[in-house]
């Protein structure tokens, strides 16, 4: 499961749009994903216009649209596969840490 912690500043800063995010996240690959990475698509157009949180388990959470709740979807759908285009991270891959500290999550 994704979990935010809000309380505690993290000191990452995250772009405002999904394009933005793409091109300052590092990549991960496929086989390396994780809860938290981001999966970046394009649904119309050619640039990035969407972007979701990998929850660890196959599946992702996203905004569909204006005015939409937030939805759980497979990031194995055919609909969202063929419109993927990258995946990215804004944290330390260092096992078990926050980003820019030294404490380890809980």
């Amino acid at each position: 499961a994704v979990r935010v912690q809000a309380d505690t500043p993290s000191g990452i800063s995250v772009p405002r749009t999904a394009a933005q995010q793409r091109e300052s996240a590092r990549a991960v690959p496929l086989d390396a994903l994780r809860a938290g990475d981001l999966l970046f698509f394009r649904m119309s157009g050619a640039a990035v216009d969407h972007v979701g949180i990998y929850d660890g388990a196959g599946e992702f959470l996203h905004a569909p649209g204006r005015g939409r709740g937030i939805e759980r979807a497979r990031f194995d759908a055919p609909w969202y596969r063929s419109r993927f285009v990258a995946a990215g991270r804004f944290w330390n891959d260092v096992d078990g840490f926050r980003a820019g500290t030294d404490e380890r999550a809980r």
